[in-house]
């Protein structure tokens, strides 16, 4: 356990992982506000009939501040790409080799290190930006910290969505040993091309970020909600990935520039 621990103490530690953490709580902070502040305008009790400005019909309270949530996953795209890379530069393998002669039990500690650190970073996100949303909603929306069972169910879903995808993210990393590959693969499917897939192709629910906003999405979301087809979906990309990206690691020769 001792390789395990100091593989989380150096991803926490790294800056990368200090500068996604600070930045994606203050973009999640901001994005909050703006969406509290978008209910407010628009009203909890209106619908598409009485304000024209709406297309759909508002969500019920307890699913306040999801909506806010669909372009803070970047963030942590970018961590998991750069963290899956940053083991390929600076001598990192050989520095870890040396604490750990154990090629296949070193890469099985990266792994489950990043999905820890992943999944932490995931929940304070995401818990921070449902609670402040009702922090600023005032007597309109829920307790911020209690929330209601409803809420913490969808911010359970949304940990695991973002963990899943981080996750994805790192192993192309690994598999790519860069960060541009990763993010040209997936960064296009958060800021537009997925929605467009998924109205003009029919595979196009199947892609890992369409498949990520199906565990969370909320009653009126642009999917329909389905936790375990976005699960199952996303483990086989997960699966489909993990071999190369072990290997790429476990494997590498370490002279020269790793």
């Amino acid at each position: 356990m001792r390789g395990l621990k100091t593989e989380i103490y150096r991803i926490v530690t790294s800056r990368s992982c200090k500068r996604a953490f600070f930045f994606l709580l203050a973009m999640q902070l901001l994005l909050a506000k703006i969406d509290a502040g978008n209910i407010i305008a628009l009203g909890r009790h209106d619908t598409p009939e009485t304000n024209p400005e709406l297309a759909s019909v508002m969500p019920t309270v307890e699913y306040y501040g999801f909506d806010a949530l669909a372009y803070g996953i970047i963030v942590l795209l970018v961590f998991g790409a750069v963290s899956g890379a940053e083991n390929f530069k600076h001598h990192e393998l050989r520095t870890a080799f040396l604490y750990q002669g154990n090629r296949r039990l070193l890469t099985l500690y990266k792994l489950a290190a990043f999905l820890f650190v992943a999944t932490g970073i995931s929940f304070c996100a995401i818990f921070t930006t449902v609670s402040i949303t009702h922090f600023f909603l005032g007597n309109e929306g829920l307790h911020p910290v209690l929330l209601s069972s409803i809420s913490w169910q969808f911010i359970l879903y949304g940990v695991l969505a973002w963990t899943l995808l981080a996750f994805l993210a790192f192993l192309l990393g690994l598999l790519f040993k860069n960060v541009a590959a990763p993010l040209l693969l997936l960064i296009p499917q958060v800021v537009g091309l997925g929605v467009v897939l998924l109205h003009y192709w029919n595979f196009g629910k199947y892609l890992p970020v369409a498949a990520s906003y199906a565990i969370y999405s909320t009653p009126t979301g642009m999917m329909a909600h389905s936790p375990l087809m976005g699960t199952v979906t996303l483990l086989l990309w997960i699966l489909l990935l993990f071999p190369s990206g072990f290997r790429s690691l476990s494997r590498q020769e370490i002279g020269g520039r790793y």
